[in-house]
């Protein structure tokens, strides 16, 4: 009777070990759908992702994916780039890690290994190339509880170069991911080591770039949170043409709050230093917010605009023009605060803010109440010296333009030969044009001299638009507001 139950207990012992993984396979698979899904249904991602195929096994399945990159081509005139992913899926609750080997086992509901892939062609170029095939692996985990953790780890690429040298061109990446079990928290961190290549007689060179993201599910469908990436070093130079761009040190942050329906945005970025054309800046800070949409117009928008990649629809295009009077309703505003650069000859300083609509100047209809509810002011601290050198650079591109077309110039009956500039001549025209600008814009008190910098402070309320504290004529802006408001 013992030796009865014995064999029962093993029996039943043996149902509930080998079905496990069946059951299993059944929960992971489910699993698998949903994530797609979220991936997929998130508007702020170019990307889509289906499933083409699923094959649910005893202790294993398998799967294809087909990801979609919405990208907005204009140059080969391709709305989207897709890849097929494969995917290996070793159910639980006890993962065997390989075959044939019944000492290694991981407790989890599935382990998943996924990679790119490729045709015999592909493969074969790939080999002469870089020596490989696997450009990338993607290997993730669904914990018993159902947390979904992915870590992701491309290959760095060695290029061939002459006589035989190589180059290491892409440094490879390596990012962790992990999604909740309820699928409404998402967090991640991508490190970037970077890429040096030559492409077109252009160095490029970008080293260092960290992401980090946390986000959470709204009601509304959408996930706020917040990111921060940060670079070491990005530079492009092209010898040939003598052209330097280089930025060392780039910070950025960007933030989604969503609260009582509402949304708002903030983004911020820092530059140590940029150097274009030899001329070196820096500090650069940048500050911007958005406040004030309400969130289910920002999800509408969003999912017109992903249709709209996604498929060309030129309709998708009117239908967002439509969200205008939503978007006008709660009364946006837009701040900028601050921008500010450092440069040898002094600091760039500047600010804005506009608000706009309302609940009684939402109607596209009615364009003057929208344009009376428009409440903006701005200023800017420009050096003299830098307003100077950029309007020189202004003027003389068009000055040395028509010294060219000068110096190609036929004679005509009835016309004389327009003159042709020497060096020397052609500065001190372009010199005196910027000096009457600057004389122009200072009577005109579009600028002020504050010291050794001019300054602009513009506001603009009730139809009215003042700068530097003086009334200016709209012009056309006054008559589209109609008599009751011109004077």
């Amino acid at each position: 009777m013992i030796n009865r139950k014995i064999v029962l207990y093993i029996i039943f012992l043996g149902i509930i070990v080998g079905g496990a993984p069946y059951f299993t396979g059944m929960l992971v698979e489910t699993k698998f759908q949903d994530v797609v899904k979220v991936i997929s249904e998130s508007d702020t991602m170019p990307v889509v992702v289906e499933v083409t195929e699923y094959k649910r096994g005893w202790r294993k399945s398998f799967a294809k994916t087909r990801v979609t990159f919405l990208l907005n081509d204009q140059v080969n005139n391709k709305n989207e780039y897709s890849i097929i992913l494969e995917h290996e899926i070793r159910h639980g609750p006890f993962v065997q890690l390989k075959d044939d080997n019944y000492r290694d086992w991981h407790f989890a509901r599935a382990l998943i290994h996924s990679k790119l892939m490729v045709n015999d062609e592909a493969k074969k170029i790939l080999v002469e190339e870089i020596g490989h095939t696997e450009l990338f692996n993607i290997n993730s985990e669904m914990t018993i509880d159902g947390i979904v953790r992915v870590n992701l780890e491309g290959q760095p690429l060695k290029l061939k170069e002459h006589e035989g040298t190589e180059r290491v061109a892409w440094k490879g990446f390596n990012g962790q991911w992990e999604l909740s079990s309820d699928l409404k928290h998402l967090k991640g961190k991508m490190i970037i080591p970077g890429l040096d290549i030559d492409l077109n007689g252009t160095h490029y060179y970008a080293g260092d770039l960290l992401y980090q993201t946390e986000l959470s599910k709204s009601p509304q469908g959408l996930w706020p949170g917040k990111f921060l990436a940060n670079m070491d070093k990005l530079s492009i130079e092209n010898q040939a043409d003598k052209y330097l761009l280089q930025i060392d040190g780039i910070t950025s942050g960007g933030m989604m709050t969503v609260e009582g329906g509402m949304a708002d945005f903030s983004g911020t970025l820092r530059i140590e230093k940029l150097v274009v054309d030899n001329k070196e800046y820096g500090p650069i800070d940048y500050s911007t917010a958005l406040k004030h949409i309400d969130a289910r117009v920002v999800k509408t928008i969003l999912t017109l605009s992903h249709k709209l990649k996604a498929q060309g629809q030129s309709h998708a295009a009117n239908n967002l023009m439509a969200l205008l009077p939503d978007v006008l309703k709660t009364r946006p505003e837009f701040i900028l605060d601050p921008l500010q650069i450092h440069t040898q000859q002094g600091d760039i300083k500047a600010a804005l803010s506009v608000a706009v609509g309302g609940p009684q100047a939402n109607d596209v209809n009615r364009l003057n109440d929208i344009i009376l509810s428009i409440v903006a002011k701005a200023n800017l601290i420009l050096p003299k010296v830098i307003l100077r050198d950029l309007l020189t650079s202004q003027y003389m591109k068009t000055s040395k333009a028509a010294n060219e077309a000068a110096k190609k110039a036929t004679p005509d009956a009835n016309q004389q030969l327009p003159k042709v500039l020497t060096d020397e001549e052609l500065a001190q025209e372009v010199s005196q044009k910027v000096s009457e600008a600057i004389a122009k814009w200072i009577k005109d008190y579009i600028i002020v001299e504050q010291g050794n910098n001019y300054v602009s402070i513009v506001d603009f309320e009730q139809g009215k638009l003042n700068v530097n504290g003086h009334p200016m004529d709209l012009g056309q802006s006054k008559a589209m507001m109609g008599p009751a408001t011109a004077r």
